[in-house]
């Protein structure tokens, strides 16, 4: 059973009450296919903040392609590039983590 499915089983109790980022990409999945994100959000869970890596948070981005900060069109939650135009991009800025638990 993977964290995801666990969390799931409980409900996301471990969660609740939590100001809550995620460090994912699109392969973080339920058995059905439903993104972590997507069951944070359906679970009212406070997602504050998305952190992407390489080829975006949806894995829409080509390999080695600059990726940008957005808005996910799915949670309407900000995502925040973790893999940018220079090695600074690669780890969070200290105020993205300033309203997280």
């Amino acid at each position: 059973m993977t964290g995801l499915e666990s969390l799931a089983n409980n409900n996301f109790t471990q969660l609740r009450n939590a100001k809550v980022a995620l460090l994912a990409n699109q392969a973080a999945v339920s058995k059905k296919f439903e993104h972590l994100a997507d069951l944070l959000i359906k679970n009212k869970i406070d997602l504050k903040l998305i952190f992407a890596p390489e080829h975006g948070f949806r894995g829409e981005m080509q390999d080695m392609d600059f990726v940008a900060d957005c808005i996910d069109p799915y949670t309407e939650v900000k995502v925040v590039s973790l893999y940018g135009k220079d090695e600074n991009s690669l780890a969070p800025k200290e105020q993205d983590l300033e309203n997280i638990d």
